[in-house]
């Protein structure tokens, strides 16, 4: 138990206790900010009431997953969160205290409690943050155990071949945002029997049916009762004429939106659709491998296959944190937005970018902004911008990348077999019966506007500006000013009568009705579109409206009269994207579309891209540690 004055070795002796522990003594001080909601959440969890929230599994349920409360990461991924709420104002507090970092923490520890209550009372947005985060995590983990719990067997059968699930020993934290009520990814890990190897699984608190319809290995979901009445599309492929199988993986959607009822108000009921997914290791560095070249030639031919696919039937937000290199193969991930944005350009896919945080394709390097505390005459936290190889990408060794430059030929065989491949398919009994599955009301998500803006709203929200402003003060002008952007798109995009994103009437989503409850709740505002409508749905699955009225930079105007009609799109996307996209792959498409990837590549230099990033990276570190 915190005690008023306390000192450093009492606080690490707390949190140990917790099983909690900091990379370093400067994450440590911090930590006494958010002791009391991490201290609440361990209390009630393994040693409180939390047995009587799954006492309907019996006693053998709880024991079956017990041994997560005991790890070190189930609380100190709570902890990694909770840190990015309070580092701004504490840099904020000290330069009002004129501490540098070491006095800072002095003054905290030494004037405990009242040093917490004070810091909190002065940025009570963040106390609220911190409060409502602890919150959300309990409840995502109470509910992944139920959900687990309900699901053993099914997982057993899915995942596990001849050994046994045996216990659920940890549960760790993604660092993904939270959406839908404080819903989260974590990492499962299993122990199994009899040789007490282990397992892991990913969880994902959303719908997995379409990526299973695209990328899922249905003959292995068959094991567990569940026939989703056609093959995945790489499935299809795959008993056509591929060079190269595309791969499969194995997922399990639970509740998926094709067979949700609107409740009683209209409202979908989305956060109930859950699932879990095979955890795909990389293994992309080749260092040891006596054949590399041959695999650096399946490698790029399949990702040629899988551009393809994207370009023809709408797979987006393919960054490189969407491809990983799993046993040597490319394999998407995270295929949620897919089958709704028109794709004229391979860079519509978001597959070409930039060598750094760039697209799957081109993407080497990805930066990771880290609080970074190295002395404690620092007078403030500095963030630092630290680089890391992604893992979309094949390397020689963990610091040489392998040009796709020798192996673009490759990637180009590959995209012009597989978009003839597609083009000969349109109108197969198999592709057409596979676009009918998804037509029976499968749910893929909407993004009205860039990951970096809705996130970015939030953090504007609970930023350290104007510490003692209202939440809901706050999040009103960051959404109008970015309600009044969109507005600005969607009006240039109906001029130029070109179909493209900017087409539909993404501005409607951005409105207070559809966005401030999330943002309280710090949750990052998601939306989604079940594909055999002409809607597009909040978190909550109630329609966005194209009723009434909506204010744009103070101007009151009509919606009907805006868009024309009565329904967000004028007929579902999916039927352009059949009927039209991928119908008109014709060779001159193809030639467009691979003279735009040979254009984006050649003159990359990504070596070099890599060794700057990693020398300015250090260069920054050194220049902090001065």
């Amino acid at each position: 138990m915190i005690k008023p004055g306390k000192d450093l070795s009492q606080l690490k002796n707390d949190f140990a206790a917790m099983n909690v522990v900091f990379k370093d003594d400067f994450a440590l001080i911090r930590a006494l900010i958010y002791y009391d909601v991490v201290k609440a959440i361990y209390d009630r969890i393994p040693h409180g009431d939390f047995k009587k929230d799954l006492a309907s599994f019996g006693p053998e349920g709880y024991t079956k997953i017990q041994l997560v409360f005991a790890d070190k990461n189930f609380l100190l991924g709570l902890c990694q969160i909770l840190d990015r709420y309070i580092i701004d104002a504490i840099n904020l507090d000290m330069k009002k205290r004129n501490l540098n970092y070491g006095q800072y923490g002095d003054y905290l520890l030494k004037n405990f409690p009242a040093s917490i209550s004070q810091f909190l009372s002065s940025f009570p947005r963040n106390a609220q943050a911190l409060s409502k985060i602890a919150s959300n995590y309990q409840s995502n983990i109470l509910t992944a155990c139920q959900r687990i719990l309900t699901d053993w067997d099914m997982l057993q059968r899915l995942f596990v071949d001849t050994k046994q699930l045996n216990q659920l020993v940890a549960i760790e934290s993604t660092g993904s945002d939270f959406h839908k009520g404080g819903q989260q990814v974590l990492i499962l890990t299993f122990s199994l029997n009899p040789d007490n190897s282990t397992l892991k699984i990913i969880y994902k608190p959303s719908d997995l049916e379409v990526d299973c319809l695209i990328m899922g290995d249905t003959t292995a979901l068959k094991r567990c009762d569940v026939d989703l009445f056609t093959p995945s599309l790489m499935e299809i492929l795959n008993a056509s004429d591929t060079k190269y199988p595309l791969p499969t993986y194995k997922i399990l959607p639970r509740h998926p939106g094709s067979s949700l009822k609107p409740d009683n108000k209209g409202h979908l009921p989305i956060r109930d659709s859950y699932g879990y997914i095979e955890f795909l290791s990389y293994n992309g560095v080749l260092e040891s491998i006596k054949n590399p070249d041959a695999i650096c030639q399946q490698f790029y031919m399949q990702l040629g296959q899988i551009t393809a696919v994207a370009c023809t039937i709408s797979l987006t937000d393919l960054h490189m944190e969407n491809l990983i290199i799993h046993q040597h193969l490319p394999y998407l991930i995270d295929l949620e937005t897919a089958l709704i944005r028109p794709v004229t350009e391979v860079k519509d896919t978001s597959l070409l970018g930039q060598p750094i945080n760039g697209g799957a394709i081109v993407g080497v390097l990805r930066d990771e902004q880290v609080a970074y505390v190295s002395k404690a005459d620092f007078k403030q936290i500095a963030m630092l911008e630290l680089y890391h190889p992604e893992k979309n990408r094949l390397w020689v060794s963990v610091d040489k990348v392998i040009a796709m430059q020798k192996y673009m030929h490759f990637l180009l065989d590959g995209f012009q077999r597989t978009c003839t491949l597609l083009g000969k398919l349109a109108s197969s009994d198999s592709i057409q019966q596979w676009f009918a599955r998804l037509q029976k009301g499968a749910i893929v998500r909407f993004i009205p506007a860039g990951s970096d803006v809705l996130a970015g709203i939030l953090k504007k929200t609970y930023s350290t500006e104007q510490p003692l402003q209202s939440i809901e003060i706050l999040a009103r002008e960051e959404i109008g000013r970015q309600l009044k952007f969109a507005y600005s798109d969607w009006e240039a995009a109906r001029k130029s009568k070109e179909i493209t994103w900017q087409s539909f009437p993404l501005f409607l989503c951005i409105q207070d009705a559809y966005m401030l409850e999330d943002i309280a709740n710090c949750d990052v505002p998601v939306f989604y579109h079940q594909l055999n409508t002409n809607d597009v749905l909040d978190s909550h699955g109630q329609k966005i409206s194209t009723g009434g009225t909506i204010t744009i930079d103070k101007v009151l105007k009509d919606i009907k009269a805006l868009l024309g009609r009565e329904t967000f799109f004028s007929s579902p996307p999916i039927k352009y994207i059949q009927e039209i996209q991928l119908a008109s792959f014709s060779s001159d498409k193809i030639n467009q579309l691979m003279q735009e990837v040979i254009t984006a590549i050649t003159p990359l230099q990504e070596q070099k891209a890599y060794d700057e990033a990693m020398a300015e990276a250090e260069e920054k570190k050194k220049r902090l540690d001065k």
